[in-house]
């Protein structure tokens, strides 16, 4: 460390060198190399890496060092891969290829190193000056604002108002009216949310009584409205509570009122948005049992709030409680007060959405969803086989294959969406033969592993390579008013044609991603990297509240992973906790011991 310091400005040169020329090779272009190396603006970057680097080594200390390095390198694999996969829509595994790639990610990964420990310092500042507003404090009319939910509340209410008027009677898009077709003809499955289904279908049925299915979409956008900013003002008066900085609360509270994820997501009937709510709020109660756990145990009402909590969010989606249950594991080996009490708890809770979820099933004749929808990874490394080595393939592993998914199915093969390939999943010979299945999934993988990771990194690539172009064989946003299963009167009323066709473009055109930063704030894998580095960071500092608060949303990213396909409203959660992760990032309140001890 002495001696990085000592020879500063020649290791920043160097590293500097080293930033520009694999830069060059995280850029979304053919022939991006070229973009900088054949530019005068390379001698511009590499005065700006230079000092970002010199002054990142000046900040840094032995443990800062460590942390920073190794989230430097995981940050510029994200790039460098992520890279290759989107221009060239796979990855080259010769030994050229990859040695090549490890020189970029270690090259990328000093720069990130550099803007990280130049990041840790700004935190460990930011912390330093957190402290509760209370009576007596210069800040006394402000607190007396800011302790107020309900002006907060009623705030991002009004804001969101002339987007719910301008899509009136709201985004009836995405899987609602396979929905309402489920409703109509009282032919319920597990693959959408039953409870969000129930839901739906008493708005619209008190819409009816009336003679306007309008009117039943409207009262149900209304209502997610109403819960979703009352989620969002409980936040931010938690935020003032635990003792965020003025600066953190007021931009919360802009963040939520005025960025146009939260006030379309809002207006939008899709189960993504009340399991988002559901999921914040828990995070904020895994954090508050986990900083006073004595509190927590000791009251029947904290247990009571948290076990509907987590049954609500759970209801809400499919993938809920594994993203919960990554909890217990975690409590086990990091919680030291109550540790058996607050497992226990949490196991609880999960047998309590069991059985709430069984006896929901069970009086409504559910029937199970399919379960293609848990092997779209699979599915899509089956089918990228057969679309790239057919020929090689013996007969006997291609009529196994062909048993299990429909042969004309695989030749849809779409590397980014797995529904056109998955639609044609034989559920029935998977249940008769699953031993089958995988005994043929591990023989091709490990025929063609390279083949299997060019799949699964496809498919995932919109939840951790932040530079995506939208859309991408999807829409970013569904704006439209879908009935496609019954010929039901639902249509779009706007009331403000021309806020509709402005949100429309941003959903359907992207124009944000012209706007440097701005665009950051629209990207499911930009979200994904503040989790990765909130939670690591939390780990750094010693912050278990704070990591173990956040588990389940990291758990939610991990089976979004797996996902058919990478949409912004599976991520949306992330999007949503966002002023809470960088609240945990300033808690020292939580922490043991400050953050360069060691």
């Amino acid at each position: 460390m002495n001696h990085l310091k000592k020879h500063v400005k020649l290791y920043s040169f160097i590293f500097a060198c080293m930033a520009i020329y694999s830069i060059s090779f995280a850029i979304n272009l053919e022939n991006g190399s070229l973009v900088i190396s054949n530019s005068v603006f390379s001698l511009i970057f590499l005065l700006c890496f230079y000092l970002i680097i010199s002054k990142g080594i000046l900040a840094a200390n032995k443990c800062n060092l460590r942390f920073c390095t190794i989230m430097g390198l995981i940050f510029s694999s994200f790039l460098i891969i992520g890279r290759e996969i989107y221009v060239h829509s796979g990855i080259d595994y010769s030994a050229k290829g990859m040695f090549h790639k490890a020189f970029l990610i270690c090259s990328l990964g000093i720069l990130f190193a550099a803007v990280l420990l130049i990041m840790l310092n700004f935190l460990s500042s930011a912390a330093g000056k957190v402290k509760n507003i209370g009576p007596g404090s210069r800040l006394q009319i402000l607190a007396g604002l800011r302790s107020s939910v309900f002006v907060i509340w009623a705030f991002i209410f009004l804001c969101w108002l002339p987007v719910f008027l301008a899509f009136y009677p709201g985004i009836f898009a995405y899987d609602v009216p396979n929905q309402v077709s489920q409703l109509h003809f009282r032919e319920f499955t597990s693959h959408h949310p039953v409870l969000h289904t129930l839901y739906l279908g008493i708005c619209i049925g008190i819409g009816k009584q009336f003679h306007s299915y309008n009117l039943g979409v409207a009262i149900y956008t209304l209502s997610q409205m109403a819960v979703m900013s009352a989620i969002f003002a409980y936040t931010c008066s938690k935020l003032n509570r635990w003792g965020a900085p003025v600066w953190v609360w007021v931009l919360s509270i802009l963040y939520f009122a005025l960025h146009p994820l939260n006030s379309m997501f809002a207006v939008s009937t899709t189960k993504d948005v009340l399991f988002t709510g559901f999921l914040l709020l828990l995070i904020i109660f895994l954090y508050e049992m986990f900083r006073e756990p004595d509190i927590f145990v000791h009251s029947i009402f904290l247990q009571a709030r948290f076990l509907v909590t987590v049954i609500l969010m759970a209801s809400f989606r499919n993938n809920g409680l594994y993203a919960f249950l990554l909890c217990i594991p975690f409590i086990l080996m990091l919680q030291k007060k109550r540790r058996l009490r607050l497992t226990l708890i949490c196991a609880a809770a999960a047998l309590a959405y069991l059985l709430f979820i069984n006896i929901l099933h069970r009086g409504l004749h559910v029937s199970s969803g399919s379960i293609a929808e848990m092997l779209s990874i699979p599915i899509q490394q089956f089918a990228r086989v057969t679309a790239l080595h057919q020929e090689e393939l013996a007969d006997e592993d291609l009529q196994a294959l062909y048993g299990y998914i429909d042969e004309e199915k695989l030749t849809l093969y779409n590397a980014y969406l797995a529904d056109p390939v998955k639609d044609g999943f034989n559920q029935e010979a998977f249940y008769e033969n699953t031993k089958g299945f995988v005994k043929l999934w591990v023989r091709l993988g490990l025929k063609y592993p390279g083949t299997y990771a060019d799949a699964f990194l496809t498919c995932s690539l919109g939840n951790w390579y932040p530079n995506m172009n939208y859309p991408n064989m999807h829409p970013y946003m569904e704006t439209s008013v879908k009935d496609v299963y019954l010929d039901l009167p639902f249509e779009r009323q706007s009331k403000l044609p021309w806020l509709e066709e402005l949100y429309g473009k941003l959903a359907y055109d992207t124009p944000h991603q012209g706007y440097p930063i701005v665009s950051m704030l629209f990207q499911p894998a930009f979200f994904s990297w503040f989790l990765l580095f909130a939670a690591a960071y939390c780990v750094h500092v010693k912050n278990r509240p704070g990591f173990l608060a956040l588990m389940p949303l990291t758990g939610l990213w991990l089976t979004l992973l797996l996902a058919p396909i990478a949409l912004m409203r599976y991520s949306y959660p992330l999007a949503a906790a966002l002023p809470i992760m960088i609240w945990f990032m300033l808690d020292r309140h939580s922490c043991p011991q400050p953050e360069n001890a060691g």
